[in-house]
This record gives structure tokens, sequence and C-alpha cells, in this order.
């Protein structure tokens, strides 16, 4: 019986950690530093934009799991010490309990606090906003980063492990209905809805931010276009283009030219 206990405990807990490894994805910020002061405003407000439309969900989702496995480690605490139930089950459950309301708690959901966090850093002048962007672009990623990992496939890996091996072992071993209920279908459905329900909205955002942060320019540069030095300061005109026929394989090409 100890040994079945320690091996599941041990084998949880490798899982668990194995959950809260991920590869960094490749940082989107390599350019900041060539792009014009408007360029970074732009992507300043979107950054904030983001940061804004996620800002109730991670919130909701984060304090809200932090007070339902408060609520069920409570409860199944008081199981342990009152219930006239074999203590053991009630012990082991707890225990997860616990240990699911440490990991949501001790583990910050980044999008939850991000959004004021970027808003707060200095913006008064161009540098400022440069290191504006590459701050939000961090809390990003970060943000990213926690919600792939909280829904990801290894998240599921401890709740089979705990509740369905220790369930399954405890139905067996005393044959209660109620027991059995609270153990498999209640500690795995709390756990998967936990799992399910993680925001997934800086993730999104993430991606997005790597495919235009530096491969779309909103505005552009006079180093790109010398045609475009002399114009106003937020002019987004591009030079006209060059159009002709010309001889293509197998007969006449359209040929455009900036």
């Amino acid at each position: 019986m100890g040994r079945f206990v320690r091996t599941f405990v041990l084998f949880a807990v490798i899982a668990s950690g194995a959950s809260g490894t991920s590869a960094r994805a490749q940082d989107p910020s390599g350019c900041v530093n060539e792009l014009s002061d408007d360029e970074v405003r732009v992507r300043l407000d979107w950054l904030d934009g983001r940061f804004q439309s996620g800002k109730r969900r991670a919130r909701l989702w984060w304090y809200g799991q932090m007070v339902l496995w408060l609520g069920v480690a409570t409860f199944q605490t008081t199981m342990t010490l009152t219930s006239d139930e074999p203590v053991l089950p009630n012990a082991i459950a707890s225990t997860g309990a616990w240990l699911s309301f440490v990991q949501v708690t001790a583990i910050p959901h980044v999008a939850a606090f991000a959004p004021q966090r970027f808003r707060r850093h200095a913006d008064a002048t161009p540098e400022e906003r440069r290191e504006k962007l590459r701050y939000g672009l961090d809390l990003l990623e970060r943000a990213a980063d926690r919600q792939a990992l909280a829904r990801g496939p290894m998240a599921h890996v401890p709740v089979f492990l705990w509740s369905g091996g220790f369930g399954t072992y405890f139905s067996v071993k005393y044959r209660d209905w109620w027991l059995s209920t609270r153990m498999i279908v209640g500690g795995m459905l709390l756990s998967e809805f936990r799992i399910l329900s993680t925001p997934q909205a800086a993730v999104r955002a993430w991606e997005e931010a790597r495919g235009m942060m530096c491969g779309a320019r909103y505005v552009p540069r006079a180093d790109d276009y010398p045609e475009l030095r002399d114009l106003e300061p937020g002019t987004d005109a591009l030079p006209e283009p060059e159009v002709a026929l010309g001889p293509s394989p197998g007969g006449l090409g359209l040929h455009v030219r900036w």
C-alpha cells in the first residue's frame, strides 16, 4: 500500500514538472531599434489593446480558480478530519486539492496583471517607448507561454495519474460509490475544467505579434523609400508603381515596379 502511494505521487510530481517546461518562441523584438517612433507608437497601441481585451477573462479565470480550489481543499480536509469514511482516501483527495490551489496561486497568470504593468511603464521619450515595446512583448510572450502550458497536453497527465489512479485503486479497495465518485469524477472533472477553461487570448495575440512586429510595418520608412524622405511625419503614402508590358515566358507579361 505504501509503495503504491509513493509510486503514484512520484509519477504525478514528475508529470507536473514536465508540464512546466516549454521552448520559448523566437522573440519578435529584434527589430525594435530599427523602427521609427511612429511605428513604435502604433505597436504600443496594438499591444495595449490586446492586453486590455483579454484582461477581464484572465482575471475571472485566475481568481475564480483560486476560490474554487480553496473551497475544494477545505471541504476535503474537513472530510478527512470528521468523516467516518476511511482516512487515507480523503487525505489523498485533500492533498491533491491543496496542491492544485498552490499551483494556481503560486504560478502567476501573467495575462491577469500584465495590462496595468504595461500601462505604468514610462513612455515620455522615444527611447522609453522603445523600452516599453520590448517590455510589452516580453509580457505578452510570458502570458502566452503560461496559457499554452496550462492548457497543453502535459497538463492532463497529473490529473489522470492522481485522480484516476488513486480513485480507481480506492474504488476497488473500499467499494464505496460516493467515495469513488468524489475521487474519480469530482477530482477529474474539476481538474479538467481548470485546464480546458484556461484563457487563450495571449496565445493568439503572441502568434499575431510574431507575424507582424518585424515582418509588416504600418508606416513606410524613409530609408526604404528615398522618395518619402521629404514627406510629413505620419504620411503613409507609397511611391507610385511603374507598370509596363514586356516579354515573359509563354508570351507577354505585366511588370510592376516601385
